[in-house]
């Protein structure tokens, strides 16, 4: 049956919004799809992202590197105390994060670690002149014991036989910091300071560890270095000669004290400390040498040539000891008619003037 032309018409425009309703449903699930994709995609992303960077995966990257380290000086630098203990709750077993999720899923990837250094460990690496070993080992060991001063000291010992003088300083401050009262992380520090060129603020921690300990030879000895080093030599005379009130054979307050003596034109006064330290130690090149410049200037030529070639010898490699033998063969032929200069004689009054003196002013 035909239809009238409006139910015509109406069926055409029920037609058009029946076929709008079906085009905004299709466009709407079109959209709707789209948006489940993008929002997978960006799920996807962060997945990979998490994968790809896990907690923990930089962190040795970041860390610093390993302090370069150095050698020590002729003042005996290498001394260490006794083991660090733990800290309190301390353990070298590894534990997990107590904060951690007992799910796998949720578990941070945890970075790589290495096994915890041992005191001996690091202490043998040291005695065996292994130094960078042992200054990468004692940087370790101060992680893991950041309270307690042992760790940092041996560090800076370890970076000062390697001459790191810089990384050195930086340790025995820390030891410092961790305990103010460490004398030879005082006295180390001070003697760092003058390689550093710092002798100055040498002056300061050499001091303190004098106020600790008023009988520690090499506290008084460093302070002598430190004088000397600033151009006061009465100063450094009166420091070394306390240091040998309290240990009369300590060898390097021997020799330094007759190297002020030279400087300072008291050339017969420095024969005495200079004849005692040969004899005490016969294998330093260096004591030798100051020796035979003392005997060249006394008017002793002959004994002079004799201490330089004994350097010469002890060490091939010590250019100044050959350069004052060269300069002192030429007289030394002219003076063998004189009479030698007994210098095991002088080393002996020396010393028993030395104490001689050094118990008169315990008595008074």
């Amino acid at each position: 049956m035909t239809g009238t032309q409006w139910q015509e018409n109406r069926g055409n425009r029920l037609g058009f919004l029946g076929a709008t309703f079906l085009s905004v449903v299709f466009l709407g699930a079109l959209i709707v799809i789209g948006l489940t994709i993008a929002s997978g995609g960006s799920n996807d992303e962060k997945k990979i992202v998490t994968i790809a960077e896990p907690a923990g995966r930089h962190v040795d990257a970041a860390r610093p590197a390993p302090v370069k380290t150095m050698r020590g000086d002729e003042e005996a630098i290498a001394e260490e105390g006794p083991p660090a203990p733990a800290a309190p709750g301390e353990s070298a077993e590894i534990t997990a994060d107590k904060g951690a999720s007992s799910s796998s899923e949720e578990k941070p990837i945890s970075p790589a670690v290495t096994a915890p250094v041992s005191w001996d460990e690091a202490k043998e690496a040291f005695h065996d002149e292994e130094y960078s070993r042992a200054a990468d080992l004692f940087t370790r060991y101060a992680e893991d014991h950041p309270s307690s001063p042992w760790g940092f000291y041996m560090l800076g010992l370890a970076q000062s036989r390697l001459d790191d003088y810089d990384g050195a300083a930086i340790a025995f401050e820390k030891a410092i910091d961790v305990d103010s009262n460490h004398v030879k992380a005082l006295i180390n520090y001070a003697r760092t300071l003058i390689e550093l060129g710092r002798a100055e603020e040498a002056l300061a921690p050499v001091r303190r560890a004098i106020e600790l300990d008023g009988e520690n030879v090499q506290a008084w000895r460093v302070l002598g270095r430190t004088a000397h080093t600033l151009g006061y030599a009465e100063e450094a005379i009166d420091a070394y000669t306390e240091a040998l009130s309290h240990d009369d054979d300590d060898t390097w307050s021997l020799n330094n004290l007759g190297l002020v003596l030279i400087e300072s034109g008291r050339f017969e006064e420095a024969l005495g400390p200079l004849a005692r330290a040969v004899s005490l130690d016969d294998s330093a090149a260096l004591f030798r040498n100051n020796l035979g410049i003392a005997l060249e200037r006394t008017g002793h030529p002959g004994q002079a040539a004799e201490a330089f070639a004994r350097a010469v010898a002890l060490d091939g490699a010590y250019e100044k000891a050959a350069v004052n033998l060269a300069r002192v063969e030429p007289f030394a032929a002219e003076d063998a008619g004189n009479a030698p200069v007994d210098l095991e004689a002088i080393a002996a009054s020396w010393r028993a003037k030395h104490v001689e003196a050094e118990v008169a002013s315990t008595t008074n």
